[in-house]
């Protein structure tokens, strides 16, 4: 019989690729971390894909230089993906660096995909400031 969360959880991973285009043409920043576990961002432009991956048969608290992304600090990172040894989940809890440091706790053979970009307004209104660079604006009352 075939693992349907299996299956699940590939089409998941295979939609969560499909959305970030930073998974799929990003540079590559590998993070620093201790033995047995693994991260790094995918970057493109002003959009990061976080992956961690803590392949210890214990609970490990992680403080990654996530300032190495090169986003800026004090940067919320939207929870997309959890695996852990009794399945995944989607989405979850919402994490925010403490001046360019990311400080998160994976269970035992866990992993995390996480997602930190502007938000859509500020992205759109950035696309028309460069659209329309000389355009006045009435800044009277």
């Amino acid at each position: 019989k075939e693992d349907e969360e299996l299956i699940n959880l590939h089409k998941e991973a295979i939609r969560i690729h499909r959305e970030h285009e930073e998974l799929r043409t990003g540079s590559l920043i590998p993070i620093p971390t201790p033995q047995g576990t693994i991260a790094y961002g995918r970057k493109l432009k002003d959009d990061v894909t976080l992956v961690i991956v803590n392949n210890m048969k214990v609970a490990m608290e992680y403080h990654l230089p996530v300032w190495m992304l090169g986003i800026g600090k004090y940067r919320k990172y939207k929870t997309l993906l959890v695996t852990n040894e009794s399945g995944y989940v989607l989405k979850g809890k919402n994490y925010r660096d403490s001046a360019g440091v990311l400080n998160i706790i994976l269970e035992p053979n866990s992993s995390i995909i996480m997602n930190c970009s502007k938000k859509k307004k500020e992205k759109e209104k950035q696309e028309t400031m460069a659209q329309k660079p000389y355009q006045m604006r009435n800044c009277s009352p």
